[in-house]
This record gives C-alpha cells, structure tokens and sequence, in this order.
C-alpha cells in the first residue's frame, strides 16, 4: 500500500467532517471522494432513475457544504450524508408521482395506467410467473395460452 493511500484511511470520517467544517476544501474534495459513488448507487437504488440519482448526490452534497458545521457528531458523517441524499431522493420521487388536483372531471376515462395498477399488475405477473414454475410443462403451456 502506498503511504497516501495509507494515510488516506487512517483520516477518519470526523477528522475531515470538522476539518471540512473549518473550512479546509481538500478535507471537503476527500469526503466527496469517499462517498459520491455510494450516494450514487444508493439514490439509483431508491428512485432507479440515474439522472435524478446524479441530481440528488449533488443536492446532498450542496447541502453538507453549508450545513456541515452544524452536524453535532462529525463521525456520524456517513449516516447523516445517506439521510440527506435519502431525503432529496424521496423529495424527487413524490414530486414525480404528484397528481394535480382538479375540480373538473375528465370527459373520457384515460388510457393509461395509475402508477399503483402498474405496480399491482406487475406484483401479480410475478405471483403468477413464479405459480407456474411448480406447474408441469403441459398445465404451464395451457396457463400461457389463456393470456
């Protein structure tokens, strides 16, 4: 191993949490470092969109720049960076699932699908897919024909 990489590790989470609250932006540069990729996964685990994912790791990130001196326990910064990204994340997903509410009713049923019969529909293809799978080949040859 080599010594900076050595030495990187041996900086703790709270060593650069309150060097970066202190102003120092190398101890900032190597906290993105550490965790900007796992935010990343992360985010796209949660909302499974990888631009929003890129947005909210952004976000997160704005908001320890200013919020970090506030953080009481610096060597929780991992923790408190997830819950900042998980905010952001869960901030995008209900704004993209948000209906506008109107006092006018449609005068035609819509084609599509709510976000909830797509899921219910999905959950049930799947109950169903794996059902199957215990079926002889001739009752799962009969199953799929009925769809």
């Amino acid at each position: 191993m080599t010594e900076a990489l050595e030495l990187q590790h041996s900086v703790t989470d709270g060593d650069l949490a309150r060097a970066a609250a202190d102003g120092d932006r190398q101890a900032f540069a190597e906290i993105y470092d550490r965790y900007a990729d796992r935010l990343y996964d992360f985010c796209v685990g949660l909302i499974g969109d990888r631009d929003a994912a890129a947005d909210c790791v952004q976000d997160a990130f704005c908001v320890a720049a200013t919020d970090l001196g506030s953080l009481r326990e610096p060597d929780r910064l991992r923790p408190w960076l997830y819950s900042i990204a998980r905010h952001h994340a869960m901030r995008r997903l209900r704004h993209r699932y948000r209906e506008e509410v109107s006092d006018e009713l449609p005068d035609m049923v819509s084609p599509e699908a709510s976000p909830e019969t797509l899921a219910g529909q999905g959950e049930l293809a799947r109950l169903v897919a794996e059902a199957a799978g215990g079926l002889s080949d001739r009752d799962r040859e009969l199953l799929d024909l009925s769809y």
